[in-house]
């Protein structure tokens, strides 16, 4: 019983600092422009931690719900004492593997590899990058021995057979997925909801962080009483830094009253996969506002 209580104050110890990395780095990631067009070493670096941290805090969660669960329970074999092991040595097994022996050498191919994109073709680059980051792996290797080891004994497949190992990284890959696709900023701003026929509606949108695609961001109009006519969908204009704007003329439009929708450009014609891609991780990339356009009234 002393020994369960011990290691749910060291879980609830450590949690606090994982969940707070993640929610640091996941804000930064959220306020930090990515070109899609340029390569940003910093924006690699932030999705790159913010992944692990979001998959080692959920390990985390869990792992102390199981051990609460095996305290209350006072269960002594079984189920539940052989899982509260497994979690833990997951839990390891992110940190130590994930972050060291397979996260440095992998983020250093990677750098390199989009690096070295920018003036080769992708199998150049590849192997560019492969080869820098072995002989990384093999310093780790042979100057941290005890750390080589320690990802091998902490690695479920060990526990778990290589099937359910797999399913558990896939699990953990997709749950850290989640998060950091939530991590963006994505703000529109209009210039007032009250316009005459002779106006024009100026749009501004501020899309930053893990954001799909800027260039597929489009607005409407909705008629709210005229049957749901619409105009159709209009591109915003790239300014800098994440920053998008747009303008409506409203001299071909009739008087009323109608809804702004800012939106990123429909999948509707895309393969089926593409389209539930698309509602999972970008569904919610959408703002409404209500207007009224009235008639120009001219002064007596």
């Amino acid at each position: 019983m002393k020994k369960s209580k011990f290691e749910i104050g060291t879980t609830l110890a450590i949690l606090p600092f994982v969940l707070g990395g993640t929610l640091f780095f996941g804000v930064k990631l959220s306020n930090t422009y990515i070109s899609l067009d340029k390569f940003s070493a910093v924006a690699f670096f932030l999705t790159s931690i913010v992944f692990v941290l979001a998959a080692l805090s959920y390990t985390l969660i869990l792992t102390l719900i199981i051990q609460a669960i095996t305290l209350i329970g006072n269960f002594k074999n079984g189920f539940w004492p052989s899982t509260e092991t497994l979690m833990k040595e997951v839990c390891a097994w992110l940190f130590v593997y994930w972050m060291i022996v397979w996260g440095l050498p992998f983020s250093v191919a990677m750098l390199v590899f989009l690096y070295a994109s920018k003036y080769y073709n992708v199998f150049i680059a590849c192997s560019i990058g492969i080869f820098i980051s072995l002989p990384l792996m093999f310093l780790i290797k042979k100057n941290f021995p005890d750390i080589w080891k320690a990802s091998k004994e902490f690695n479920p497949e060990r526990k778990v057979g290589w099937k359910k190992g797999l399913v558990l990284t896939l699990i953990l890959f997709e749950a850290a997925s989640f998060y950091i696709n939530t991590c963006y900023t994505f703000e529109v701003k209009l210039s007032s909801t009250e316009f005459e026929i002779t106006d024009e509606i100026e749009i501004h949108a501020k899309m930053l962080g893990k954001v799909p695609n800027q260039n597929l961001l489009r607005v409407k109009m909705v008629a709210i009483k005229s049957g749901g006519i619409e105009t159709q969908p209009q591109a915003f204009d790239d300014e800098s830094n994440g920053n998008f704007v747009t303008w409506i003329d409203l001299n071909k439009i009739t008087p009323g009253k109608y809804r702004v929708i800012i939106f990123l450009k429909d999948y509707d014609k895309e393969s089926v996969y593409k389209k539930l891609f698309f509602w999972k991780n970008y569904h919610d990339f959408k703002k409404s506002f209500i207007i009224r356009i009235e008639e120009h009234m001219e002064a007596a």
